[in-house]
């Protein structure tokens, strides 16, 4: 925070990345400061290694954002040897009152891409810091015939609050090999990768924790509550459902770590001597939850048929924080 806004005070992006705020201070206190990562050439080619180290300060707010698709283009050269993956690491740290919303477009691997992601953010001990984590994937260029035609993909994710891992996401996808897939019109076998996907053509996660989060959780399980009860009525009159895409989960998060893990100020004994031996001070309380500071959310799991499915429900979990971040995107409003 400078002066009661949310501001850079520092950027530096080099090759592969660029990085590119349409403002250095948000024009409003209440408004996160917007920024976007860009990629030379439109993606990431093989070999290529990014590294993105985020602090969001006391009080502050940043919206990460794309301007499209992270696409991530096949590893093998023109000679047929195979180059190394692609890679893109997040550091994240948001400090007290902080807020931070990762909402790029997904990421889309073309046939024969590998790619690793990792990110992690640390959250701050006193429960009063606000992510928001959308991360999602499609499953190539469908105009090529391409579905799920990468060579593999890696993504892990982590949550810490304070020193605590309070969340870790691992997903790893393993292609088939790139003889199997040089006829677009082949039809794709009982083991491939494209048949143990079936109809799903994206799918991701939606993280929203923090006190910025409730009340986008608070929609989102309005809206569940309502979809499951429309389903409920049709099973009841023993009406199928026409078409089950798109897929959708809901459920709540409660990060909560002991207190002696959050470094707060508690009333502690007296450090003593028993039969000789000194006794450190310890803790005053019945349980190592009691009282632990509570960061609290909701996770969205989702799977759909087609690409504009994805957005849609990403675009109306979001519904709430419109002016924060939703009317922000480029997408938004698609």
């Amino acid at each position: 925070m400078v002066q009661g806004s949310s501001a850079a005070t520092k950027v530096r992006s080099e090759y592969p990345l660029r990085l590119m705020l349409p403002e250095m201070r948000s024009a409003f206190a209440e408004d996160p400061l917007l920024c976007f990562m860009l990629s030379f050439g439109g993606g990431l080619v093989a070999g290529d290694s990014v590294r993105l180290d985020v602090a969001v300060g006391r009080g502050g707010g940043l919206v990460l954002a794309s301007q499209g698709t992270t696409k991530v283009y096949k590893s093998r050269g023109l000679k047929g040897t195979e180059n190394g993956p692609a890679s893109q690491h997040l550091e994240c740290t948001v400090a007290a009152g902080g807020f931070l919303a990762l909402v790029p477009e997904p990421t889309t691997c073309f046939r024969e891409a590998r790619f690793h992601q990792s990110q992690r953010f640390q959250l701050a001990a006193d429960g009063s810091s606000s992510l928001i984590l959308a991360d999602w994937w499609t499953a190539g260029r469908s105009a090529r015939g391409e579905a799920w035609d990468l060579s593999f993909l890696k993504a892990t994710t982590q949550v810490l609050v304070g020193d605590q891992v309070v969340l870790h996401e691992a997903m790893e996808l393993e292609g088939d090999p790139p003889d199997t897939m040089e006829g677009d019109q082949q039809l794709p076998s009982a083991r491939s990768l494209a048949h143990r996907m079936g109809a799903a053509t994206v799918f991701g996660f939606l993280l929203m924790v923090g006190p910025h989060a409730q009340a986008a959780c608070a929609h989102l399980r309005d809206a569940q509550k309502r979809k499951s009860f429309e389903q409920q009525k049709h099973i009841g009159h023993n009406q199928a459902i026409a078409d089950p895409w798109p897929l959708v989960a809901v459920s709540d998060v409660d990060f909560r770590v002991p207190v002696m893990s959050t470094g707060l100020n508690l009333p502690c004994r007296e450090s003593g001597s028993v039969e000789g031996a000194t006794v450190p001070p310890t803790v005053v309380g019945p349980h190592p939850w009691s009282g632990s500071p509570c960061t609290a959310g909701c996770m969205l799991r989702f799977a759909a048929s087609r690409s504009t499915e994805g957005y849609k429900i990403i675009r109306d979990a979001l519904g709430p924080l419109e002016s924060q971040v939703l009317g922000r995107l480029a997408w938004g409003s698609r």
